[in-house]
């Protein structure tokens, strides 16, 4: 069974009505026990305290009673309770209780009575996959930048160079890769003059390949499909009839393109130079303004997008032809710190943490020992451990 874990964020507190002139900011710490903030386990009580960081001063006012509000990702009311409040010359608070059923981020607002002040808090709740079994998937010797497991073999890219390890063997694939990416059991690789497709077959690895016209701009890949976007052509190939098929096209002007493109089964979305654009493969595309946006990579259909203070947005393109939207990643403002990786990958506390794609929500996942190595894709996480053991968790 997933458990959620819980992670404290931005606390902001205002008074209503208009306040009495004496109005503190940042006051005294608060007398009532601390709840520490951090990880917790579904269906076990979180404790939130709403500390008194601002209140309005009424002198030897003493709150009644606490009128508690708690709305979860889906802004639909969460069950709860709450301690008496606690009052003092300092102010008011109270501790509210709950049991989050699904990650997101929850929303506190408690009311003091006889109207002596409002506090509202954001909490972000995360889905718990540490107690999740991994799949052991090989020993690669090598150190590698990125290791993505496809049946019994596990390829390793390094400085451009493709290993596949398999029975304790090891074979190069490419000396001249550009681009190593895998979902559901499926890797494509992109080296400088040709598309490879790799998928397991009659017990085995089979490869497929085609030839790249204009092999010089972003791609991005679903396990069935994969688009080179060149400067001046869209190169689509597709598995039909068990092999690849290409199709080439001119309906772009792709000049100042970033290093990702998100690829669904009838549109794909890219970054061009301050602009996020977004074309269908039936014609037609069209670009939206989007100044400040750098681009991470793509995993799939997301385009994973951070701006200049650090925050983490996607821009994910649709299968269902209804234009992308760019939506805001909730991340908590301290404790995370950013794992160098070409998609959104945090630590916290020791535990790795990344971005579901559909709803946003964040997954937390096993502590593991010795890592050398952690690639994220659509449909996998995968460690890679300093004795070489490759270990993948299925998303």
């Amino acid at each position: 069974m997933r458990r959620l874990f819980l992670l404290g964020a931005a606390l902001l507190v205002a008074c209503s009505p208009p306040p009495p002139p004496d109005c503190f900011f940042g006051g005294p710490t608060s007398s009532v026990p601390e709840v520490a903030v951090g990880y917790r386990l579904a269906h076990t009580r979180l404790a939130v305290e709403l500390p008194r960081t601002e209140f309005c001063f009424v002198a030897d006012a003493v709150a009644t009673s606490a009128t508690v509000e708690l709305f979860d990702p889906d802004n639909l009311p969460v069950a709860n309770t709450h301690s008496a409040p606690s009052s003092s010359n300092t102010g008011f608070s109270t501790i509210v209780s709950f049991t989050p059923e699904k990650a997101g981020l929850y929303h506190l607002r408690v009311t003091f009575e006889p109207t002596l002040g409002t506090a509202r808090r954001d909490t972000i709740v995360v889905d718990d996959r540490t107690a999740e079994l991994g799949e052991l998937r090989g020993v690669v010797p090598t150190v590698c930048e990125e290791v993505h497991p496809v049946g019994d073999t596990v390829f390793c890219l390094k400085s451009g160079v493709v290993q596949a390890w398999r029975d304790g063997g090891m074979e190069v694939v490419s000396s001249t890769a550009r681009r190593l990416d895998s979902s559901a059991d499926v890797a494509w690789l992109r080296d400088a003059t040709r598309v490879s497709r790799f998928d397991v077959a009659d017990g085995g690895l089979r490869r497929m390949e085609v030839g790249l016209t204009e092999p010089v701009a972003p791609s991005g890949s679903t396990p069935r499909h994969y688009l080179e976007l060149g400067r001046s052509v869209v190169e689509d190939i597709r598995v039909v009839d068990g092999g690849l098929t290409r199709s080439s096209s001119l309906p772009l002007e792709a000049t100042g393109l970033g290093g990702a493109l998100a690829l669904s089964d009838n549109s794909f979305g890219w970054l061009s130079e301050q602009a996020l654009c977004f074309a269908s493969f039936d014609g037609g595309s069209r670009c939206v303004k989007a100044e400040g946006l750098l681009p991470m990579k793509a995993s799939g259909d997301s385009l994973w997008l951070a701006d200049g203070a650090g925050r983490i947005k996607q821009w994910r393109v649709l299968s269902d032809g209804r234009p992308p939207e760019l939506r805001s990643v909730s991340t908590p403002t301290s404790g995370f710190v950013t794992v160098s990786s070409p998609y959104p990958l945090f630590l916290w506390e020791g535990r790795y943490v990344t971005i579901r794609e559909g709803d946003l929500a964040l997954e937390a996942w096993p502590l593991r020992s010795l890592v050398s190595t952690v690639t994220v894709t659509s449909t996998h996480v995968v460690f890679r451990q300093t004795n070489g053991e490759v270990t993948s968790y299925r998303r």
